[in-house]
């Protein structure tokens, strides 16, 4: 039976009072009906009353109605009364009840005029029905809303035909629809045309076996705004299972950006293997260029290096001559000169071969041997006249210990 409003279907059967047919009307109902009179006492309880407040007619009959309504609003619900009672007409709105045990429900409740057969207003009529429940689901989804509308990406819930039966604030920002363009149509809406055939294979095939998982597999994905242009995105899936069945709630986001960027990094990329590759063509060139160099310059070094021993060995030879031929006629110190010169030309030549040497520094290792080091100072000294007494006064701390070295580079 719908929802009693009026008492004229009170009123139908002939020979019956009007409480007589509303109390058998009240049994037969589910939703809560409650039957007052003019005094605000309880008159009537249908069986949805007494399922939705926990009393039973003989409980209740005879009482205040009061006794379900909160003591803060018990003026409130007087005046509604008795605006009803002076006949203004149906007031409705959406109030909180006591059960039984002393829990608060939220109902929304219509409070109607109640007729005898004469027309004189008796009582009123209350409907009520627990919409707790309905209300906490608002709740739920009202704070689902205002989280996804506060989320930096596109949010949109589809059901299982792919209708769209909520979407965020920033949809209408990525897409250039507004909300009620959305909300009802398909998800193909938001699908670029050369998609959309295929697509609700995809959906159905998701809706069969739904889970937690990104879109796309490695495909570059894109949608389509409302003026028709298209941008990549990616697309997040999660399965919500309720009562009504299973939703989904994707997470759609614009990645232009990163696309972009990729898309410069690649490019740079390109650019510094080409730089790479022309740098190892230049140091290539640059090297057999050097190595030509090296080349020329081992045959520049081999060639002074013969023109300048030949006057080294003859300033060498004839001094040994003088020395030979003319020794005893030579005062001592005249030979120890001769015999500096001659051994200054020794070592000459000996550092005119490491000259070589070290032209040949790349193509092999330089010797390396035990050295005396005192006696190779001493060899210097003696060799330099600058360095002597009169002009100069060296002094070595001996002993000093043998080095592993490389004479020429020592020296």
């Amino acid at each position: 039976m719908g929802q009693l409003e009026t008492s004229a279907d009170l009123l139908l059967r002939a020979g019956a009072s009007a409480e007589e047919y509303l109390a058998a009307v009240l049994a037969a109902v589910e939703q809560a009906i409650i039957g007052v009179n003019r005094q605000g006492r309880i008159i009537s309880w249908s069986r949805g009353a007494e399922i939705m407040f926990g009393h039973t007619a003989a409980e209740v009959e005879g009482h205040s109605a009061a006794m379900l309504v909160p003591a803060e609003m018990a003026r409130a619900e007087e005046k509604i009364l008795a605006g009803v009672l002076s006949g203004n007409g149906v007031a409705r709105n959406e109030t909180v009840r006591l059960r039984a045990n002393g829990e608060r429900i939220t109902v929304a409740l219509s409070v109607s005029p109640l007729h005898d057969q004469a027309g004189a207003i008796i009582g009123a009529l209350q409907v009520a029905r627990d919409i707790t429940e309905q209300n906490k689901i608002f709740a739920v989804i009202s704070q689902l809303r205002m989280a996804m509308d506060a989320a930096p990406n596109g949010m949109v819930m589809i059901d299982a035909a792919g209708k769209m039966v909520m979407v965020n604030a920033h949809m209408e920002r990525l897409f250039g629809y507004v909300r009620a363009e959305m909300i009802g149509e398909s998800i193909e809406l938001l699908i670029p045309p050369r998609y959309r055939p295929s697509h609700p294979a995809l959906r159905d095939a998701y809706f069969a076996s739904p889970e937690a998982r990104a879109m796309g597999h490695g495909r570059d994905l894109y949608a389509r705004r409302k003026d028709g242009s298209e941008f990549p995105v990616e697309v997040g899936l999660n399965p919500a299972h309720t009562a009504e069945g299973t939703y989904v709630l994707g997470a759609i986001i614009d990645i232009s950006a990163r696309k972009k960027m990729e898309a410069e990094l690649a490019k740079v990329h390109s650019d510094l293997q080409e730089r790479a590759t022309n740098l190892e063509a230049v140091v290539a060139d640059r090297a057999s260029h050097l190595e030509d160099t090296i080349a020329e310059l081992e045959g520049v070094s081999y060639s002074l290096s013969h023109d300048l021993r030949g006057p080294l060995r003859t300033i060498q030879g004839f001094a040994q001559l003088v020395l030979e031929d003319a020794g005893d006629r030579l005062k001592a110190d005249e030979k120890e000169l001769l015999g500096k010169a001659i051994r200054a030309a020794h070592r000459l030549d000996r550092l005119i071969q490491d000259v070589l040497t070290y032209t040949r520094v790349s193509r092999q290792l330089v010797s390396i041997e035990t050295l005396d080091v005192e006696k190779l100072l001493g060899q210097i000294i003696d060799e330099r006249p600058a360095w002597q007494s009169p002009l100069a006064e060296i002094q070595i701390a001996s002993p000093l210990h043998p080095v592993q070295g490389h004479e020429a580079s020592l020296t």
